[in-house]
């Protein structure tokens, strides 16, 4: 961290998970500290936990208590309450999202799931950047798997091609149309 920082004179971060004995974490990030870390990200679980695990933000509470750097708390950010959850109930300067915004990538407007716009954007976007097929598949599954049955979803899944995809996506009334919010493409 340091050598980076004096290096390159760019702010640096770093993003760790809680460890199971507390006082490591708060080691780990004091010593971030004094190495001139210019914020931190706190996964409020630890590196053995599962995803369905619950977060502890108590944890992340007690570590941002002790920091004067910014603190960017991480875990279960799945709509854009719970960023204002997560700040209430633990102090942090900023939230992360990660699978929250792969399901739903339009989550800090406030919408509930995938709106279709945002898909067809993705869609647009995707097709004249060249995605690699198995990144362009994975992300839309992301997308819609809150937003198509069950049935719908095996059959996306089950796709095989951009060709497969799109007629799939067409027979459920995506267009492919950009909305006036995507910037330009290069």
């Amino acid at each position: 961290v340091k050598m980076t920082r004096e290096s390159s004179g760019l702010p640096v971060s770093i993003k760790i998970r809680t460890d199971p004995d507390l006082r490591e974490t708060l080691r780990l990030t004091r010593l971030a500290e004094e190495v001139g870390v210019s914020f931190i990200t706190l996964h409020g679980r630890t590196a053995l936990s599962k995803p369905s695990d619950p977060v502890d933000f108590d944890a992340i509470r007690l570590v941002r208590e002790h920091l004067r750097v910014p603190l960017i708390a991480n875990g279960d950010v799945k709509q854009l309450q719970d960023v204002y959850d997560i700040f209430s109930s633990t102090g942090a300067d900023g939230a992360m999202a990660a699978r929250g915004l792969l399901v739903n990538p339009a989550m800090f407007s406030g919408c509930d799931q995938t709106p279709t716009e945002c898909v067809n954007d993705y869609v647009h976007a995707a097709l004249q950047l060249g995605t690699r097929f198995e990144i362009f598949h994975k992300t839309l599954e992301w997308m819609l798997c809150e937003v198509l049955n069950k049935s719908d979803r095996i059959h996306l899944n089950g796709c095989v091609s951009v060709a497969g995809v799109l007629e799939f996506l067409r027979a459920r009334g995506f267009d492919f149309q950009p909305s006036e919010r995507l910037l330009p493409l290069v």
